[in-house]
């Protein structure tokens, strides 16, 4: 006559994130046991097993982590998530392919603020997949490298329990097949929480893993941290845009961060730091070709003034929307083309050989 308490939803559901050539990381939340296996291989039939550790915040919200290591680089790979005897479904994902590849195409999405509202955020992730799908084929873990999200993942970054139901479990329907890489948001206030769920130690600049910088191919990509800002972050991205310019199997740096330097529809939001000093600083690089934010919840799109430098700002992830004629202090800025009280997110696509990209916004109306 025991009342058995219903397992957490969205348990045993994988995160990846932190992908290079040759690892991954993968996890997931469980309840229960504290056992973190991953079984793994290049068919259904598994045949490899990873051990990794595990994080207990309690005992219905443990979170597991374990890194696959000599992979294979541009390589399809089956996995299994095991806790105890409680067993994920078998995914697929695609290691990320040689930092000297020639050619191919290399895609991610950008979007962000996704915070509060569970239901739009799912929606906007599943409208993403269902396009990808339709523009490049069913395989998505082998069409879609990466998704970066410019930040805001939940509401308050000190509450364990909006980690689960506003960020990993609306994104589960894509998160165990592609890499998700954030840029942490003015919500997530620097909480150790935050910092427990992100495994970036790997990519960490001269602070830490609060800003960070990866590749995928023959692109470079560097998340700021528009929170603690600082002339020591400032360095090190000028380093390594000095790397990447010199590097020539890099052929293009794209920097996210959570704050803008200018908004038209929530100027309020406006960040001197990113505005007068990161901006011009990567206006100064050739191969530094999109800065991507989020902060107010809408779509705007421009260029750096005298640069090829593109902005573009995808904070439509979920959160309630910032609205054209809702505030009084509403700017037309010169370098802004395009601004859109819209849910969104944007599909970037490199064409490796011809050394060009493409990007399309979607909107869900």
């Amino acid at each position: 006559d025991h009342v058995i308490a219903e397992p957490p939803e969205h348990e045993m559901e994988p995160y990846l994130q932190s992908p290079t050539p040759h690892s991954i990381h993968i996890n997931w939340h469980g309840a229960g046991s504290e056992e973190s296996i991953v079984e793994y291989g290049t068919d259904a039939q598994l045949g490899q097993q990873a051990v990794g550790e595990s994080l207990v915040f309690d005992i219905q919200t443990i979170w597991h982590h374990v890194v696959l290591t000599g992979l294979d680089p541009d390589t399809e790979y089956h996995y299994c998530c095991v806790s105890g005897e409680s067993r994920s479904d078998t995914l697929r994902f695609r290691s990320q392919p040689a930092d000297d590849i020639a050619d191919g195409h290399i895609r991610f999405v950008v979007y962000g603020d996704n915070r509060s509202n569970p239901t739009m955020h799912e929606a906007v992730i599943q409208a993403c997949r269902d396009k990808v799908t339709e523009l490049y084929g069913e395989d998505v873990h082998s069409q879609l490298n990466a998704v970066l999200s410019v930040g805001d993942i939940v509401t308050t970054g000190s509450t364990l329990s909006q980690y689960r139901d506003e960020y990993f479990g609306p994104i589960a329907s894509l998160s165990g097949q592609v890499p998700f890489m954030v840029s942490i948001g003015n919500h997530e206030a620097e909480a150790d929480l935050y910092y427990d769920y992100m495994n970036y130690e790997e990519f960490a600049g001269a602070e830490g893993e609060r800003y960070h910088a990866f590749r995928i191919g023959p692109a470079r990509f560097i998340a700021l941290n528009s929170n603690t800002r600082g002339n020591t972050q400032l360095d090190w991205l000028s380093d390594e845009l000095a790397a990447a310019q010199a590097d020539p199997d890099t052929d293009w740096i794209f920097v996210y961060a959570h704050h803008p330097g200018r908004s038209e529809i929530w100027p309020a939001g406006n960040t001197s730091w990113i505005q007068e000093q990161v901006i011009p600083l990567l206006s100064q690089h050739g191969k530094a070709a999109g800065l991507f934010y989020g902060h107010s919840h809408n779509y705007e799109r421009g260029i750096s003034p005298g640069s090829d430098l593109r902005l573009l700002l995808s904070g439509g992830g979920g959160s309630s929307l910032d609205r054209w004629n809702m505030y009084g202090n509403q700017v037309d800025y010169p370098e802004i083309h395009r601004a859109h009280d819209y849910y969104c997110y944007v599909i970037f696509d490199i064409d490796i050989a011809d050394r060009s990209y493409s990007a399309a916004a979607y909107g869900l109306g």
